[in-house]
């Protein structure tokens, strides 16, 4: 088999780019592995004119050309290890692509460190869609050139490019990344032209790259809570909700168990603020409620939210979903999001032509309610205005998320409406707060 070594070389980075080669010859020499043949293909662009994503483009077609099998991607700034081909030989005859394990040049230049914050072994997409990008993959990697062909590096992007494509060739090929590093990165220097994105800019484009692919993928969690088999599905893994189901566990899993034993089994209950379903999924497995009404604003988030009801099904209940906000009254809002990392805390905007639409509870809601679970990012205090006569009526137990800066309003309304405080579990900016009609 034929290996083409694809080397784009960018400006300032000739000198570095002789050493990058000498080390591809020297470790054909010392251990070609299951490989017969070798070729070079370096990609000039030292005028800045073609950019990362182009020049390897250009070195895949040449390297086909030249009827290569298999092409490894090195930047000029990278020295290959002295074992890569032997190293990757057991791989290749079960794979499409191996990577090998994220490796840097000690400041000597002498040795090699492996990083310390990696997966040092990857068997399937799943990694890529559920741990930090940083401690992943590397472009640095052996690949079949008709995969390569299929998928190449997308041009339009100045960050990310990298995983945009490690994503489509994992999900499409069998690839591997194996324990033993097949490169060693020199710090500090790019290859190919000058990068304009930060790694502040790579990260927000990479996860991005890999909600978008969550969904495409279905990717979701399975996990078992006291021999209760659940699913969730998840499109965005560094959601902190989501990435506490990732963990085979529940977002606010004391809350939850604690409303269990304080409401029990056969109520009849109302969700403000139901996002993915983690909540609602725990009632309807472990507190089999007689009916379960949900209300989720963001119309992004409501098929989620759906799918992980359907997912997660409690026998002879079918949830009553509302796409709606809930508050005091009819009105339109635009949702914001100041937090990639925590979309359930998406705020609610007013906005005459806004695309959600808000209620009242009392206007939605029918027949008597055991309890409501309220959720709403501050605006609290306006769905329990919008709940004036459920209260009345049902005097509901309520699980209710207070800011600190309502507080004196929610104690004002406590007074008012005759409850008292269970218990209350206290955060940074807000309280989560159990509470119950007053003797």
């Amino acid at each position: 088999m034929k290996c083409a070594v694809i080397m784009p070389v960018g400006p300032g980075h000739e000198a570095l780019a002789l050493d990058a080669q000498d080390s591809v010859r020297s470790a054909f020499a010392h251990a070609c592995g299951a490989f017969t043949a070798l070729e070079m293909i370096v990609v000039d662009d030292t005028a800045a004119t073609l950019g990362r994503s182009q020049a390897r483009n250009n070195g895949v077609a040449a390297a086909a050309a030249a009827g290569a099998d298999w092409i490894f991607f090195l930047d000029a700034d990278d020295i290959m290890d002295a074992n890569a081909f032997a190293a990757v030989a057991p791989s290749l005859a079960g794979h499409d692509a191996v990577w090998g394990a994220i490796a840097e040049l000690a400041p000597d230049e002498e040795s090699g460190v492996l990083r310390e914050e990696q997966l040092p072994e990857i068997h399937g997409i799943e990694p890529l869609l559920s741990c930090d990008p940083y401690g992943l993959l590397q472009i640095g990697h052996f690949v079949k050139t008709a995969v390569a062909l299929a998928h190449p590096f997308d041009t339009a992007l100045d960050a990310g490019e990298d995983f945009d494509y490690y994503l489509r060739v994992w999900a499409k090929h069998k690839c591997i990344k194996i324990p033993q590093p097949l490169f060693y990165n020199r710090r500090g220097m790019h290859s190919s032209g000058p990068r304009s994105a930060t790694g502040r800019q790579w990260r927000e484009t990479v996860q991005k790259l890999v909600c978008k692919a969550c969904i495409a993928h279905e990717f979701h969690a399975d996990f078992t809570h006291r021999g209760v088999p659940l699913r969730f599905y998840i499109w965005n893994p560094y959601d902190s909700v989501q990435r506490t189901l990732l963990k085979s566990r529940f977002f606010e899993t004391a809350e939850l168990e604690c409303v269990e034993q304080w409401v029990g089994s056969g109520a009849r209950i109302v969700e403000v603020g139901a996002y993915v379903g983690n909540h609602a999924v725990y009632y309807l497995r472990f507190m089999q409620p007689a009916a379960l009404t949900v209300f989720e604003p963001n119309p992004a988030i409501v098929p989620l939210l759906e799918r992980n009801l359907a997912a997660n099904p409690c026998a002879g209940l079918t949830p009553e979903v509302h796409a709606l906000a809930a508050g005091n009254s009819e009105a339109r809002f635009d949702a914001v999001s100041d937090d990639a990392e925590n979309q359930g805390a998406t705020r609610l905007v007013a906005a005459a032509d806004g695309a959600i639409r808000s209620t009242a509870l009392d206007a939605t809601v029918r027949g008597a309610v055991d309890f409501i679970k309220i959720d709403a990012e501050g605006m609290e205090l306006e769905v329990l205005a919008g709940a004036a006569r459920i209260v009345r009526e049902s005097r509901p137990k309520i699980m209710i998320e207070v800011f600190n800066a309502h507080a004196g309003a929610f104690a004002s309304w406590l007074a008012a409406n005759r409850y008292r405080i269970y218990r209350e579990f206290k955060y940074v900016n807000a309280a989560t707060i159990l509470i119950e009609q007053a003797p």
